[in-house]
């Protein structure tokens, strides 16, 4: 991820693409579509962590970067944990 100048646009490509694929899904509900579909997805979503983290590496640097890491992976816990708990009060 280092590599690549435009990290922003790349996160962007893969949300793009990780919905896309998503939306096929109820859209076209045949085993191969769906199937591709999914490979699909996962290879772009797989992208998005390795360059959040390159991207906050390049804004805190690698003194405050496991603090950052931390705070993002607590933030992160944080939004799971709510969004489940929203789900389990609206299911009953």
């Amino acid at each position: 991820m280092d590599a690549v100048r435009s990290k922003r646009a790349l996160i962007a490509c893969a949300a793009l693409i990780v919905t896309v694929t998503c939306l096929v899904v109820p859209l076209a509900p045949q085993f191969w579509s769906v199937a591709v579909s999914g490979l699909v997805g996962a290879l772009a979503g797989v992208t998005i962590g390795p360059t959040l983290a390159a991207i906050s590496l390049g804004v805190v640097g690698p003194a405050r970067f496991a603090r950052r890491a931390g705070r993002n992976e607590s933030l992160f816990h944080l939004g799971d944990g709510a969004v489940s708990l929203a789900i389990l009060l609206t299911d009953q």
